[in-house]
């Protein structure tokens, strides 16, 4: 017996499901109208195991072929996803790492775009790319006491995304099976990491350059960071003070929400909401497990700012929008789905990768592609 939709609730935004145990239950989803009915149903079908437990932000890895047929996706997608991670495996350098300027953020990134599709150290094409890459952060980080970083000043990004990406590559072993020794390494490493994490933190509960702990927070820092957390969460399970971290970060996400739905960079200086840091601030939130004070604002703002077409796309902010409409779905999620993604797919190269260009990124230099690379498949793997 399969999950089976058994009524919807319009006014209450409620949908009523039979689970393959004969009981029923109810989850809760704003934001959904009459006309998005039959696309609803479908959604929350290939999506079910994201209410009852968080390993369902893992399972469909295991078929991401099947994954997008659940959701009535065209395998375009699909081609274009592994056609971006062949392009990566040609660039990863001798030593495992990805680029030249951040290889640790470069390597995470890449890391974490494998895992995305189902790729672990067993894989056939992608396994030997995912175990150097691995053993590059692990090397690193067993050397530093848990540290992953080739910077001081960028430290709580490059750590804070290897951190995240180690324990999602884990993960996405477990779900598929996998067991290795390098997989046991980075669950030995993965409580010290996320120990500089929580130490880190400052007063008001985010993360700033360096780790400094001062009065202050930066929300493009943080998200990282509490991705990283959340991930330490399922891979090592209830940690006092991991959970105590991340529930302290819910003061820094009030305090940067602004009433014109973007959030502020820094809390220090009352800098104004930034468009481009609405999807960081609603990931935080949900990681949280906070409501967003301005969520209507927020999402109006996302799904209505002007969006470059063509190789000036910027995809930094569209990861975290991306991630956060997914789990907002209802029509918002249909609407952004309908408008922003075929757009990410549309601006990929014919060799897999995506063009330099857009947004803030003169500071990678020679990384460029790569990093825009990375974020393309991540934002396409969001069906995943």
């Amino acid at each position: 017996m399969e999950v089976v939709i058994v009524g919807f609730d319009l006014a209450k935004q409620t949908i009523e499901l039979l689970l393959p145990d004969g009981s029923r239950t109810v989850v809760r989803q704003s934001g959904f109208a009459k006309e998005d009915q039959p696309r609803i149903r479908d959604y929350y079908l290939a999506n079910i195991t994201e209410f009852l437990d968080h390993a369902g932000d893992y399972r469909w890895r295991r078929d991401p072929v099947e994954r997008l047929r659940a959701l009535g996706k065209e395998p375009e997608l699909e081609i274009r996803v592994t056609h971006a991670l062949s392009w990566l495996s040609s660039q990863q350098n001798a030593d495992g790492s990805f680029g030249t300027e951040y290889p640790v953020a470069m390597t995470a990134l890449a890391l974490l775009a494998y895992s995305g599709h189902g790729e672990t150290v067993a894989s056939e094409e992608h396994g030997a790319a995912v175990r150097r890459a691995m053993d590059y952060l692990l090397t690193l980080g067993e050397k530093k006491r848990g540290l992953m970083t080739t910077h001081n000043l960028h430290m709580p990004y490059e750590h804070g995304i290897a951190t995240w990406a180690v324990g999602d590559a884990v993960m996405t072993h477990r779900v598929l099976g996998v067991d290795d020794k390098i997989v046991r390494r980075a669950v030995r490493l993965l409580p010290h990491s996320a120990n500089i994490i929580v130490r880190g933190q400052t007063e008001l509960g985010g993360w700033v350059y360096s780790y400094e702990r001062i009065r202050d927070a930066d929300m493009s820092i943080s998200v990282w960071n509490l991705y990283a957390l959340e991930t330490a969460v399922h891979v090592l399970g209830e940690i006092p003070k991991i959970r105590a971290a991340i529930q302290r970060a819910g003061k820094h996400h009030k305090l940067a929400a602004d009433a014109n739905g973007g959030y502020r960079y820094r809390i220090q200086g009352r800098h104004p909401g930034r468009l481009s840091l609405a999807g960081n601030g609603l990931v935080c939130h949900r990681i949280v497990g906070t409501e967003p004070p301005f969520l209507a604002q927020a999402l109006r703002e996302i799904l209505e700012q002007p969006f470059a077409r063509d190789a000036d796309m910027d995809l930094h902010p569209i990861v975290t929008q991306t991630d956060a409409l997914f789990a907002i779905g209802g029509s918002h999620w249909l609407r952004f789905d309908r408008d922003f993604m075929p757009a990410v797919a549309d601006a990929q190269n014919l060799d897999g990768s995506w063009p330099e260009g857009g947004g803030n990124i003169a500071a990678l230099k020679g990384d460029t592609t790569i990093y825009k690379t990375c974020l393309g498949a991540l934002i396409l793997e969001v069906y995943y």
